[in-house]
């Protein structure tokens, strides 16, 4: 089970070169985060992977914080266990409150994710790049009002949607890695509902396809959410990341932290702490001009 960190999450079945002693000065440099981030989006190789902490201005859409909105519902009482393992065990907790609002649940969620009327400015500035596709844990629908073009909302799968979203063409997509509260049947909230989407194949393309041909930017997360756990150490586990580099923005981690996502995840922590300074920086370097998307590596022809 995904606890609430990513260095002591429990899954070590990490791709095999990954496990191999890393030095940091071997990894890449600061000077190219940047530049290597503009040649990536220019050529409709990043994907927008976000978090929910990001839909909120003050950060207060964390994962841990709507299982305590939910937990609040429940009479006096009944939820003191659950509040006891909520920092420890959030996914346990999660599947405590599930059970005891039983057909209740996915309106209480609707409510206790309600979208802001306003979107966050960092939200509005990543809507202007020009990313491959958005993975967001969030529940709300941020990333879908962000990435409308005049008035054509993206496509929007969840993990029940495997099969549509593995026919999907080259438009531009959001998957909610997490579901969606309209959809009751889609909602991954518990231990037992990631066992399920695991289980059926609802993150096989997102974790061996785009993963691996795509580089993806984290933003939105502490180190210690347990979204970021699920997609690190269970969704891409099995995944090999190959030659491709990610990146993520997540203040206040350390050297140590910082190393394990790298040997681990080839994930490079940006040294940028606000997000929306860096979609400033990227919108300004990418510019007007973008490169047609370019095939994915098993695509022969779309080489031709």
């Amino acid at each position: 089970m995904a606890n609430g960190g990513f260095v002591d999450g429990g899954v070590t079945d990490h791709p095999t070169e990954a496990q191999m002693p890393i030095d940091l000065a071997t990894m890449p440099p600061a000077s190219t985060e940047i530049s290597d981030l503009v040649d990536r989006l220019r050529t409709g190789r990043c994907v927008l992977c976000a978090g929910s902490r990001l839909t909120a201005a003050d950060g207060e859409r964390s994962f841990r914080t709507l299982v305590g909105k939910l937990l609040a519902e429940l009479p006096d009482g009944d939820a003191d266990g659950a509040r006891q393992v909520l920092e420890s065990r959030p996914l346990a907790a999660a599947g405590f409150v599930r059970r005891r609002l039983g057909d209740r649940f996915a309106d209480e969620l609707k409510k206790a994710a309600a979208p802001f009327a306003e979107l966050p400015e960092a939200i509005k500035l990543l809507g202007e790049l020009p990313f491959r596709a958005i993975v967001t844990t969030a529940y709300d629908d941020a990333f879908e009002r962000a990435f409308t073009k005049d008035g054509v909302v993206p496509r929007i799968y969840t993990p029940r949607d495997a099969e549509a979203l593995k026919n999907d063409g080259k438009l531009r997509f959001v998957f909610k890695a997490l579901g969606d509260p309209s959809r009751a049947d889609s909602i991954v909230w518990s231990a037992e509902d990631l066992q399920s989407a695991l289980a059926d194949g609802g993150y096989r393309t997102v974790a061996h396809d785009l993963y691996r041909s795509r580089s993806f930017l984290f933003v939105g997360f502490d180190g210690r959410d347990p979204d970021l756990a699920i997609l690190l150490e269970r969704v891409l586990a099995g995944a090999r990341a190959g030659e491709v580099d990610h990146f993520a923005v997540m203040p206040g981690l350390g050297a140590v932290e910082k190393e394990e996502l790298y040997a681990a995840y080839r994930i490079r922590v940006l040294s940028a702490e606000n997000v929306a300074e860096l979609a400033r920086q990227l919108k300004e370097a990418v510019g007007e001009e973008i490169a047609p998307a370019l095939p994915d590596d098993d695509d022969f022809e779309g080489w031709l």
